[in-house]
């Protein structure tokens, strides 16, 4: 089959013309020279598709892109075109039958070719493999349009093909009892063709089918409001009983469905009881896993970048313009310079009718007009003015508008159009016709409307094509290309930049609440979290009521994940947000990601792997895709995390986020140099904050404290530069801690001399970092300072935002009473934080490391005499399989292999004592003199 016939085909020049044309030679070099001459490429193709049938007639050839040519001008062109063709492909490829006729022979590869045969032959699912497009997209000659009206024919042909073989498949995976694959086939079927009610009703049957009738009615709203918004109709009454029988069902299902369990979470076990198999290396990882709680594996790890990479940080966010069938275009109301205050309107509405029935262009609807003109704070409905649907124009991503007038002209009236380049207002083609009375307005405007749609495609062939920007509400326009760059340089990792050019969109627009929340997301991945606090998420959600639909449930789910805390009301939100995204016209990637990672946080893993699942196949992101290989991964499906992770890597190469991840990957299994050079190219190898901290994360695991301090400061630095004192003061106390890790009993003076120039109560309070302090001081063995932090945060930090900090104020309190030596209590605070999802955490912390096997746990059993325990918690701990806990293992990894070393040996057990040892050994083996010493003695 398909990889036979695919490696059959690698020895043959490649011709694509499925999607973006390529042209390839058997050594896989590109032959562009050839794609550069619009015309000779046009003749190879020609002559490729028609051979299927046979070879071509000389003068069909003649006829069909040479019109306009003499009889002997058109054959030297013919004949120049064949030496171009032969000289570039190499002998044998286009070849001659006698004089009259033409054709390609076996030595070129056509992939529309191969697709029809698939087709024809029956083997669809390789037939729908090479059907990467339309046949030649936006491919146009001004010259032949024989040419042009068989190009459309053969490209209806194949599209319609396509369709048929997607229907299929689905078709016949429903009778194979697969529901799922059914339900792909169908939306693939959709896809293909967005209007035919056909495929809509197929998809909305096996969606049904496969038992999920919310996103069965999810297609069928969105089918609806296509048809509506292109068309201005409405979908049939068959598929409007359809979707009523399945909305009734699905009503009458939930009615009688019996209330759900009540769940309660399972308390900790007694750790005497839980022995793991006496060898320690690492066997009982997959044993742990099944031990491990739901909501533990891999929730929180991405809790700031998914909001934001869900929608923003994604690759492709709008197609890109050389694969669109359609240019779209956006006709401007007709200015009226008449006395007749209806000419205008009736010319626009003309124009506007006549050009829908183009082919090579899409006409704006009045509901894509209305919904950007809301966006603006515009009422819809307005006069569209010329620069009013440019600026529509350019927000749309469409490249051009067509506007015009009608003006008297004595008795008569003449009647001008001008196609305007969107980005720039230059015109780019012009028309006019001459109306003698009132009589002739009519066949004036259709006359000028058949000449604009004859012009309109070699025209807008010429524009530039520009930037999209994404549909966010906002008054400004230059705030919204503000917003763009900031996501672009957000994409590549600069979130310092990123986080500029998001101020100063919303200097330009103060209630741009799109770019209040993005500056919150931006600044919270950079490092910056502490300098803007909150404040911009509480700002976009006061804001929530002027929003679009998807904008405001993005920011009402993030509002209730990371202000007040409440998880069910963010997945509510998040629902919803995926929901009205399906009714727009292009599909962005949306907020799977975050809804994943709180359903985590939730305990639903299955619904969560089901919701990531969803995005892979249909909404792929690095973010969602890494997301999904993490999650795989705890979950102990390897091979599965392997192959999302190396797709991820193919479709975003050298993506920050995957980088980081791979760097995490690579730190887990051991390859700690490999893990620290790759870390060093995350963000494109700039030193930015992220880089910086997973670096001085893998220094510090492997003792070499002062190199993990050196990358440290260079992110103070770059924070005290930045202004920002919050997360100066929080990047201190991240070294203060690893002073006192290396044995630096002065490591607090770190913090001293920060607070010094930045008094803990001059920050804004929403940016004070109480609660990592108060633990700081805890782990630095002065509890009674510590209780005295946290007991101002609970003073002054206002009460209905605490509810994200829940798990890191149990934490505070454990280390603080863990300081004081009361360790009842101190195991009781860590039962607390078992209890709550880790929203908000410290540098070092991992929360997918569960509270069974806290390091910190392991070290009170221990103080407790509890040895057994202690041993059994470390060892979970060592087995936990997750890719963020780099975090954790700077701190705590080394000192957990040197105390279940001498745990064993107090035991007797001298051969796992040494086994701890030399892992110790070699983790250590390139540590800082002073820790070397210690690992001596």
């Amino acid at each position: 089959m398909l990889d036979t016939a695919l490696q059959l085909m690698s020895h043959m020049i490649q011709l694509r013309t499925l999607g973006a044309p390529e042209l390839t030679s058997s050594a896989g070099t590109s032959l562009e020279t050839v794609l550069k001459q619009p015309k000779r490429t046009a003749v190879l193709c020609y002559l490729a598709l028609a051979s299927r049938l046979g070879f071509c007639r000389r003068d069909t050839v003649l006829a069909m892109f040479w019109p306009n040519h003499d009889a002997e001008q058109a054959r030297h062109a013919l004949r120049q075109s064949l030496y171009f063709l032969r000289r570039s492909l190499g002998p044998g490829v286009v070849v001659s039958r006698g004089y009259d006729e033409l054709g390609v022979a076996g030595g070129i590869c056509c992939d529309a070719v191969e697709f029809g045969r698939a087709f024809e032959e029956g083997r669809l699912e390789e037939a729908l493999a090479l059907y990467q497009g339309d046949l030649l997209p936006g491919f146009f000659l001004s010259d032949a349009p024989e040419f042009e009206r068989w190009l459309e024919a053969e490209r209806s042909r194949l599209r319609e093909q396509a369709v048929d073989a997607a229907r299929k498949l689905a078709d016949r995976r429903d009778r194979e009892g697969k529901p799922a694959e059914a339900a792909q086939w169908a939306r693939r079927s959709l896809e293909l063709s967005p209007s035919d009610e056909g495929c809509a009703r197929q998809l909305i049957v096996m969606l049904d089918h496969a038992g999920d009738p919310t996103s069965a009615l999810r297609a069928f709203d969105a089918f609806a409001r296509t048809l509506e918004r292109e068309y201005g109709l409405s979908p049939s009454d068959q598929t409007r009983e359809l979707a009523s029988r399945i909305r009734v069902r699905q009503v009458n299902s939930a009615a009688h469905a019996p209330a759900p369990e009540r769940t309660t979470t399972p308390s900790i076990e007694v750790e005497h009881d839980l022995q793991l198999p006496a060898d320690a290396d690492g066997s009982s990882a997959a044993k742990f896993r099944r031990h491990l709680g739901a909501r533990h594996l891999v929730a929180g790890l991405l809790i700031a970048l998914v909001g934001l990479g869900g929608w923003r940080l994604l690759i492709g966010a709008h197609p890109d313009p050389a694969t669109r069938l359609h240019q779209r275009l956006i006709v401007a109301d007709f200015a009226d310079l008449t006395s007749d205050s209806t000419l205008g309107d009736l010319v626009t509405q003309v124009v506007r009718s006549e050009l829908a029935r183009s082919r090579l262009v899409s006409i704006a609807g009045q509901e894509t007009v209305d919904n950007a003109l809301r966006r603006m704070g515009r009422a819809p409905g307005v006069h569209l003015t010329d620069a009013l649907a440019r600026e529509v124009a350019v927000r749309e991503d469409m490249n051009a508008t067509l506007q015009g007038e009608v003006r008297a002209a004595g008795a008569g009236f003449v009647i001008n159009a001008s196609l305007i380049e969107a980005s720039t207002g230059d015109a780019i083609y012009g028309a006019s016709e001459i109306a003698r009375d009132t009589a002739a307005i009519l066949p004036a405007v259709e006359r000028l409307a058949e000449e604009i749609r004859g012009g309109i495609g070699e025209s807008l062939t010429s524009v530039r094509v520009t930037d999209s920007l994404y549909p966010f509400t906002t008054t400004s326009l230059p705030a919204l290309r503000k917003d763009m760059d900031a996501t672009r340089a957000i994409q590549r990792g600069d979130f310092a930049t990123g986080v500029t050019l998001l101020e100063d969109a919303i200097a330009l627009d103060s209630n741009f609440a799109s770019a209040h929340l993005a500056l919150w997301i931006a600044a919270s991945n950079g490092g910056m979290a502490r300098r803007q606090g909150i404040r911009p998420l509480i700002r976009a959600y006061q804001l929530r009521n002027q929003l679009t639909e998807p904008e405001r449930y993005a920011v009402e789910g993030n509002y209730a994940m990371s202000v007040v805390g409440d998880l069910p009301r963010a997945i509510t939100a998040f629902r919803k947000h995926l929901a009205a995204l399906d009714q727009q016209s292009f599909r962005q990637a949306g907020l799977y990601a975050t809804l994943g990672d709180v359903l985590l946080m939730r305990g639903d893993t299955a619904a969560a792997r089901s919701i990531l699942e969803e995005a892979r196949a249909h909404h792929p992101t690095a973010i969602n895709q890494t997301l999904l290989a993490r999650l795989l991964y705890a979950l102990g499906d390897v091979s599965g995390a392997e192959r999302v992770f190396g797709e991820a890597s193919r479709r975003y190469p050298g993506h920050p986020v995957v980088l980081n991840a791979s760097a995490r990957l690579l730190a887990y299994a051991g390859h700690h140099e490999e893990a620290h050079a790759l870390a060093g190219r995350v963000h494109g190898g700039a030193a930015g904050p992220i880089s910086l901290q997973l670096q001085a994360e893998i220094d510090a695991m492997q003792g070499r404290f002062k190199e993990a301090i050196t990358h440290l400061r260079s992110v103070e630095d770059a924070m005290r530069i930045a202004g920002d004192a919050a997360s100066e003061l929080e990047v201190a106390m991240a070294i203060a801690q690893l002073r006192l890790a290396a044995g630096d009993s002065t490591g607090l003076s770190e913090v001293s001399r920060v607070l010094v120039r930045h008094p803990l109560g001059a920050l804004d309070v929403l940016s004070r970092p109480y609660l990592t302090l108060a633990r700081l001081y805890a782990i630095a063995g002065k509890p009674r300072i510590g209780w005295a932090v946290l007991r101002e945060y609970e003073r002054e930090f206002p009460q209905e935002y605490r509810a994200p900090d829940q798990w890191m104020i149990s934490r505070t309190r454990a280390a603080l009473y863990a300081a004081e030596g009361r360790l009842p209590q101190a195991l009781a605070e860590l039962q607390q934080a078992s209890q709550t999802p880790a929203l908000h955490v410290g540098l070092y912390d991992d929360p997918g490391i569960p509270p069974t096997a806290e390091p910190l746990r392991a070290r009170l059993y221990d103080r407790l005499g509890a040895a057994d325990s202690a041993i059994a918690v470390y060892e979970r701990y060592l087995a936990v399989p997750s890719l963020g806990r780099s975090a954790t293992d700077a701190l705590e990894l080394g000192p957990t292999l040197a105390r279940l070393a001498k745990l064993y040996e107090q035991r007797g057990d001298t051969a796992r004592a040494a086994a701890y040892d030399d892992r110790l050994a070699l983790l250590w083996r390139t540590a800082d003199p002073g820790i070397r010493v210690q690992l001596t003695r």
